[in-house]
């Protein structure tokens, strides 16, 4: 009776424990390395991390208590160099798997991290940035979810021309030293040409090199900007938005919340929603997966948002049709 009674009382305490207990029962908290973007509470991109640690914690996943994150975040000036380095410090330090969200950052990490699994979110082609070979079977030790979608420059560009007055010639916010953007840079350059319009290619490496380039566009006589997906811009976004503000440069930008914090347009998938996903990447190689078995998943659904107070400042109007269209208007 008394062994029934054990076992029984045994049972009821299992049943009673929360989800994140039976998935740690042995008590040891998995170690996450977190490099890039996301990766600082307090920085402009604050709530691509939290969607992450969200998403963790719906999953039993709970700071401090089943999980710990050790977290990197070397500035741009860093360069690929300094991103490896985080990484290898990080796996001396026996994490589970790195998080690299960014795109340059999960290459340099995949490059320093040995067989160590690394998960991406932020990447808008994983087979062409080098992170792999296929989507559909990962072949090396990266994966996560992809923001690839094909042709959207083809729609970006369709959709900028709509505005009033419509834009002659888009300049082209790119880093020259970044292969991928020479790339794209391309693809939009014969996207324009068909649709008649003229590109300017503007360099801009670094946070210093913003007000310099919105100035040549300007004085080139560009009436139309967009910019590639790139760290630099993606953590400075603010100051960007503010310079372009200054001028009558129809912008159409690759992240949603750049017009959350005041651009004209964007049409995108949600990071947020992106991020989310990695999250869940994150717990199946916690809980034994191999990256080659979890397929890059590619978005879904991409979003039209536009800024009816910023157009107004600008001296920019968007036709009815294209207001129809939009996910979200803000006023």
């Amino acid at each position: 009776m008394r062994r029934r009674t054990f076992v029984l009382a045994a049972l009821a305490a299992v049943c009673g424990r929360p989800a994140g207990a039976l998935a740690q029962g042995s008590g040891k908290l998995k170690r996450v390395g977190w490099i890039g973007l996301g990766a600082d509470p307090n920085a402009a991109d604050a709530a691509l991390g939290k969607a992450f640690v969200d998403r963790l914690q719906e999953l039993a996943w709970v700071e401090g208590r089943t999980i710990e994150f050790l977290r990197r975040r070397p500035g741009p000036e860093a360069g690929e160099q300094g991103v490896e380095a985080a990484a290898r410090e990080l796996a001396a330090q026996k994490v589970d798997l790195i998080f690299a969200p960014f795109g340059p950052h999960a290459v340099a990490a995949r490059k320093a991290a040995g067989p160590l699994p690394v998960v991406f979110a932020i990447v808008s082609d994983p087979v062409r940035s080098g992170l792999t070979t296929s989507l559909a079977r990962p072949d090396r030790n990266a994966t996560g979810p992809s923001t690839m979608f094909a042709d959207t420059w083809g729609a970006r560009i369709q959709l900028l021309s709509e505005v009033a007055p419509p834009p002659r010639r888009i300049a082209v916010l790119m880093n020259p030293e970044v292969d991928w953007h020479n790339r794209q840079y391309e693809q939009i350059r014969e996207i324009c040409a068909k649709l008649g319009l003229a590109t300017l290619q503007i360099p801009a490496r670094r946070r210093e090199d913003f007000e310099a380039a919105i100035e040549r566009a300007v004085s080139e006589r560009a009436d139309g900007l967009v910019h590639m997906a790139d760290p630099v811009y993606a953590l400075n976004r603010r100051a960007l938005v503010e310079l372009v503000a200054r001028t009558r440069l129809a912008a159409l930008y690759p992240g949603l919340q750049t017009v959350e914090d005041g651009g004209l347009m964007a049409y995108s998938n949600d990071p947020r929603d992106v991020m989310r996903k990695a999250a869940d990447y994150v717990d199946r190689v916690l809980r034994g997966a191999r990256p080659g078995d979890l397929p890059i998943e590619r978005p879904t659904r991409l979003y039209l948002v536009l800024n009816l107070k910023t157009a107004k400042a600008q001296g920019i109007k968007f036709p009815q049709s294209l207001l129809l269209r939009a996910d979200r208007v803000i006023e």
